[in-house]
């Protein structure tokens, strides 16, 4: 049998998915994570992909990278020599904009959502806005998120509820909801639109916004966790039906 793939968490009809990729995937125990990693390795396993569900428990049994760090999360495995874990999130989404061919450079970015999916949006700083705006209901959490950006960049922490959101919500080029809902009468005609819930699509279309394409997102950030996992490279548009089972 080839190097065989764990999956924690992940529903059975993952594992059947996988397979049709030519990989040997098995679901494995979710307890007791650190033993369970540990004898995976003893086995052979080449790596794991992890459910979201799991993420968090995840991230305390395992070598985490700086993309891991900072989202307090792991959601894929290598375990040549160790258990080194990431998150590819972030990578998947500065991946998504850049095929999107939208001019982020120079561009003023209002970031609304919070938790993990608004931390990974951050990382849309590295494309060279000459602005970003974090806004999120808790003022705290976005002044939070505020100091994990680069030095230097020219970014904001606003509450949605402070009245002084409206002001940022006009300067914006690009609006990125990444969970959650928009606040109302966010959008406007000059505005672009990155929806990740896709659950603004109603909004825009009144608006009168255009909106990329994030249809991609999930078989991109499958291609970042199983090279990670697997060492193996696979281009996302062969994964969006995997992708799609994974969701």
């Amino acid at each position: 049998m080839d190097a065989a793939l764990a999956l924690v968490g992940h529903r059975p009809e993952v594992a059947v998915a996988l397979r049709e990729l030519g990989l040997t995937a098995l679901r494995v125990p979710e307890d007791n994570l650190t033993n369970v990693l540990d004898a995976l390795r003893t086995l052979r396993f080449v790596g794991a992909l992890v459910a979201p569900h799991k993420e968090e428990a995840v991230f305390g049994a395992v070598q985490p990278d700086a993309l891991a760090r900072r989202q307090g999360r792991v959601d894929a495995i290598a375990l040549a020599g160790s258990t080194y874990g990431t998150h590819t999130l972030e990578e998947a989404l500065v991946r998504l904009v850049d095929d999107s061919r939208y001019a982020v450079r120079g561009a003023r970015l209002l970031l609304l959502g919070r938790d993990a999916p608004l931390r990974a949006a951050l990382s849309l700083a590295r494309l060279g806005p000459s602005m970003l705006t974090i806004a999120t209901d808790d003022l705290p959490e976005a002044q939070r998120d505020l100091a994990l950006l680069p030095a230097g960049t020219n970014a904001y922490a606003v509450s949605t509820r402070d009245t002084s959101f409206g002001g940022y919500a006009e300067r914006a080029d690009l609006v990125v909801l990444t969970n959650g809902s928009l606040p109302r009468g966010v959008l406007q005609p000059y505005h672009t639109l990155l929806d990740l819930t896709g659950e603004a699509w109603s909004e825009a279309t009144r608006a009168g916004v255009p909106v990329l394409p994030a249809t991609s997102l999930s078989a991109l950030r499958l291609a970042a966790q199983l090279e990670h996992a697997t060492g193996q490279k696979f281009k996302p548009e062969a994964l969006a039906g995997v992708a799609q089972v994974l969701m």
